[in-house]
């Protein structure tokens, strides 16, 4: 026998809540408001009731994560320029981990990035984001500025993995986020010197060849 939704609170939550442990057994698309209405021994117009359609839902599981970026992204815009790098690497690794229950459930979604590509608010938020980790007017050269974008996107896609990827489940968040975030600035970090890189013309013996010391005869 089904039970109402308790409507003096928790009703929401309790939705939510089933629905990320469904999502993550079988991914949005695969997930009924049916199965989340049976999960947690509600009608389905019970589930209705709260949310109009499963993509409210999914969006309603995001909102942490929009509403703490949507308060990084204006706390870093009001920032001076040479603070923004370090508040960016430690805020963004901050929502990651203290999101990564949501993060875990969603992670590559492709119905999930269907929802969050078509909702214009979350696409706001996430403009500004990308505006303020354009490094297009940093002071650097093309080639460091190029680095800039590549490390921003290792960080971004690898540290989604990394906090849904269940063999770190147990590390303590604080200390996740340490790691993380030493991590994040040794992407981002100049360069240091290289070896050469051997022209097409030269091949890595000839290279290993003209940096060895001289023989003796």
């Amino acid at each position: 026998m089904t039970s109402p939704i308790d409507p003096r609170g928790g009703a929401r939550r309790r939705v939510l809540d089933a629905a990320l442990e469904l999502f993550a057994e079988h991914g949005v698309s695969g997930t009924s408001l049916q199965m989340i209405a049976d999960r947690i021994g509600v009608t389905k117009a019970a589930v209705y009731h709260q949310f109009p359609a499963k993509d409210d839902i999914a969006l309603g599981l995001l909102e942490g994560v929009f509403s703490a970026l949507d308060g990084l992204t204006t706390r870093v815009e009001s920032s001076p320029t040479e603070q923004r790098r370090d508040l960016l690497v430690d805020g963004i690794v901050r929502v990651m981990v203290g999101q990564r229950q949501v993060t875990a459930a969603l992670y590559r979604d492709p119905e999930m990035e269907r929802i969050v590509a078509d909702d214009r608010a979350l696409a706001a938020i996430r403009r500004r984001l990308d505006h303020l980790l354009d490094p297009s007017e940093d002071r650097a050269d093309g080639a460091r500025r190029h680095q800039l974008r590549l490390g921003w996107a290792v960080i971004g896609s690898g540290f989604t993995r990394a906090v849904a990827d269940p063999q770190f489940c147990d590390v303590p968040d604080e200390e996740l986020v340490a790691e993380l975030v030493a991590l994040a600035h040794r992407i981002l970090d100049e360069p240091g010197s290289l070896p050469p890189t051997p022209t097409p013309t030269q091949s890595t013996d000839e290279m290993h060849v003209t940096t060895e010391a001289p023989r003796a005869r």
